[in-house]
């Protein structure tokens, strides 16, 4: 337990614990035994329980801050990876569907919901209906995909959904999307 392993870390009575006791504890766990912040969160919360709770000494904790989590950039694919990834792709709606995620910067959420009135093919641009925050945007379509959605769209009605799923008039569920 995190608790035993600050005492035993320690070596002093609880009562004898002092501030300088507990950083110099949590500065150990970071530096030499170089864990992870969601483990420093943890022992973080440990110690204030135990300060907080048990011994009555809120004010030994009180400065206590837990680590912010590291926010890292994804993994980003390259032109030829994308362009390949789509080429392997035979079903027209399915290849039509990445090429509209990869073109527009759309979410997975927002591909599904897609209608046909929502698509202008003059000026090529998308309108995206309760994006991310519930908000509206436009963006642009790739010309190099207009034929494939010529084609998809022929006989769409302007409330039909541009990819529906297996039931009419509902669209593609976004697990359907992750697994293609």
């Amino acid at each position: 337990s995190i608790v035993l392993d600050f005492v035993a870390s320690v070596k002093r009575p609880l009562p004898d614990i002092s501030n300088d006791d507990i950083v110099f504890y949590l500065s150990n766990l970071i530096e030499k035994r170089n864990v992870s912040p969601s483990r420093i969160s943890q022992a973080i919360s440990a110690i204030k329980f135990l300060f907080e709770k048990i011994l009555g000494r809120k004010e030994s904790v009180a400065d206590l801050q837990h680590p912010r989590k590291p926010h890292k950039l994804p993994n980003i694919l390259d032109r030829e990876d994308v362009l390949a990834i789509i080429q392997a792709v035979h079903n027209p709606k399915h290849r039509l569907l990445l090429e509209f995620m990869y073109a527009s910067g759309l979410r997975v959420s927002e591909v599904a919901r897609i209608r046909r009135r929502d698509i202008d093919l003059h000026s090529l641009s998308l309108f995206v209906r309760g994006g991310k925050g519930g908000k509206d945007r436009v963006t642009m379509l790739s010309d190099k995909s207009l034929d494939l959605l010529k084609s998809h769209i022929q006989n769409k009605n302007t409330d039909d959904f541009l990819f529906e799923g297996q039931h009419p008039g509902q669209p593609i569920s976004t697990r359907s999307i992750q697994n293609m």
